[in-house]
């Protein structure tokens, strides 16, 4: 196959027939994998190899980028279909897909801040193994539980920071990481459709959200929304696209709220609300966002509100209308206190769930960083806060600024609500951290010079 056809393959995305085939064929697929292991297996299967391989042997650090998309839009998905992959597959994927391509470079920027950031961490886990009496196993399943999210996260910002992406590169990185959330929203909405005995409660419901987790379901459905948005309100795009963009964005926010998790709608809105702020300041991207801001206005009002309420008998206004943290004000609460009794090195990784009432996990990776990790990860977190905050200063330009907002807004709502649970939040903050490349100037178009006029009026020259 020939680099060209490489090209056009990796850079579908940009082709409206391609895009809309590859997005029906995984509506097909998230279904088939709900109702088949052994289709759920190939897909995670073939996907791992397939970005280890891109990893292990891409020339162009952006196919990586695009293969490493992918499998963090995948997570979920093979966790809702049981697929035969352990846990914590999609952080420890994208960290090895990242490092296996940082090994090629020849001159590696070192990541000072995502280097103090993760070192900063490793000294609570021997806190654990001196403090833990479990057994081995156990021990190293807490340890991967707690460790993995910022190993990825570490990772991503260490890649992200060696590569120089264009403003259409980086859009298609986001679509490739939408596509596998798309099977999502199918195997959900066939799950809601055709369950025999749904009923909407004022809580989480596993049934609309595929048998899964409702917090990470719809903290990705929401996901999907926010870069769906994002791309519509800073790019332009025909109007067949721009309706396939929005029917994908419909799907993405009514499955979202399905779920009854708050999250994942919260977590959309705000990010998108915060980037406008800076849109506003671009003439051109201004009127994009007052016209998509009408649209989805109007859809929501016309459509899937109306939808929502019948649906769920009003208990939709009811979830969405309770302002309260449930138990998660009281664990980030508790989360203090043992920051107070263990200042210096934590609880240790893992550890403060047993100062928990119930032993309940904790939900707040900020609170979870100062309870197991103590003032350590204390400096830990100003020392991300800090890298976010370096990225946003070096953005240029209005729509820079507004990308690299939301990039950095998603997940620290997304950790301040679910912790490290997936994958997204690491990968987002590090496309966020990333040096931008602006376009390159077309050359000029190379004109053959007009003949003299004589030559088509001879008798001009008389």
């Amino acid at each position: 196959m020939t680099s060209s056809a490489i090209a056009k393959l990796r850079d579908w995305p940009d082709d409206t027939v391609a895009l809309t085939l590859v997005w029906s064929a995984h509506l097909i697929l998230g279904i088939a994998m709900s109702h088949s292991g052994p289709i759920a297996n190939l897909h995670a299967f073939v996907t791992l190899f397939i970005a280890l391989i891109v990893g292990l042997t891409a020339r162009q650090p952006v196919s990586v980028a695009y293969m490493a998309a992918y499998l963090v839009g995948s997570e979920v998905l093979w966790r809702i279909t049981h697929a035969s992959v352990f846990y914590e597959t999609g952080k420890y994927g994208i960290a090895a897909c990242f490092l296996l391509a940082l090994m090629r470079v020849k001159k590696v920027k070192i990541s000072m801040g995502a280097w103090i950031y993760f070192g900063l961490l490793i000294p609570a886990i021997f806190v654990t193994i001196a403090s833990t009496h479990a057994s081995l196993r156990l021990m190293r399943m807490t340890l991967s539980f707690h460790m993995s999210g910022p190993l990825a996260l570490m990772t991503s910002m260490w890649f992200f920071a060696n590569v120089k992406l264009t403003r259409a590169e980086i859009w298609r990185v986001t679509l490739y990481l939408v596509t596998p959330i798309l099977a999502v929203v199918a195997l959900t909405v066939f799950a809601t459709q055709t369950a025999a005995d749904l009923e909407f409660t004022t809580e989480s419901n596993f049934i609309t959200s595929g048998g899964f987790g409702p917090n990470q379901v719809s903290a990705v459905l929401g996901l999907a929304a926010t870069l769906l948005l994002l791309y519509q309100a800073q790019e332009r795009m025909h109007l067949l696209r721009r309706a396939i963009f929005m029917a994908a964005l419909c799907a993405c926010i009514i499955q979202s709220a399905l779920t009854f998790s708050r999250g994942g709608i919260y977590a959309a809105t705000g990010t998108f609300v915060v980037s406008i702020i800076f849109l506003a300041a671009d003439p051109w991207a201004r009127a994009r966002v007052v016209v998509l801001v009408a649209i989805v206005g109007a859809l929501a009002v016309l459509f899937v509100i109306p939808y929502l309420m019948i649906l769920t008998k009003g208990k939709i206004g009811d979830r969405f209308g309770d302002s309260g943290l449930t138990n998660r004000g009281s664990i980030m609460m508790q989360d203090v206190e043992v920051w107070k009794k263990k200042p210096f090195y934590g609880a240790g990784v893992g550890l403060s769930m047993a100062y928990h009432a119930g032993g309940a996990a904790p939900h707040n990776e900020f609170t979870r960083l100062i309870a197991d990790h103590g003032t350590l990860g204390f400096l830990a977190l100003l020392t991300l806060i800090g890298q976010g905050l370096h990225s946003f200063l070096k953005a240029k330009g209005v729509q820079d600024r507004a990308f690299t907002t939301a990039m950095m807004m998603w997940p620290l709502l997304f950790l301040s609500a679910n912790g490290f649970r997936i994958a997204a939040p690491a990968f987002i903050f590090g496309i966020g951290y990333m040096t931008r490349r602006r376009e390159e100037p077309r050359p000029p178009m190379k004109v053959a010079p007009s003949p003299p006029i004589a030559a088509f009026h001879p008798q001009l020259s008389a």
